[in-house]
């Protein structure tokens, strides 16, 4: 039983393309009860140039997640990240983790 526990770590894999039926990825609600799952850690997978390039459609509010996991955390931020955005490891693919 997983819907509405949470878990010390978290692997989301949002690996999709173009052709995907899934319609997980834009639904904000759903981004929102799954970054809010973890306890200790969430690894996100996937390929971060399917909506850097738009072509995530309505998939805004990853790229905005995304952008903050690739900023530097502010001087006043008391959490313990470590953000890691590999999109140089397999072409057209990235590995963002979060472990805070």
């Amino acid at each position: 039983r997983f819907q509405g526990d949470e878990a010390d770590v978290v692997i989301a894999s949002l690996v999709v393309d173009e052709k995907s039926r899934t319609q997980f990825v834009k639904l904000q609600n759903r981004m929102i009860v799954l970054l809010s799952r973890a306890r200790l850690g969430c690894f996100i997978l996937g390929n971060i140039g399917y909506f850097k390039n738009n072509r995530g459609g309505g998939a805004k509010h990853w790229m905005r997640t995304f952008e903050i996991l690739e900023s530097p955390p502010s001087a006043s931020d008391n959490s313990n990240t470590l953000v890691n955005v590999n999109a140089k490891s397999v072409p057209g693919s990235t590995a963002a983790s979060s472990s805070g």
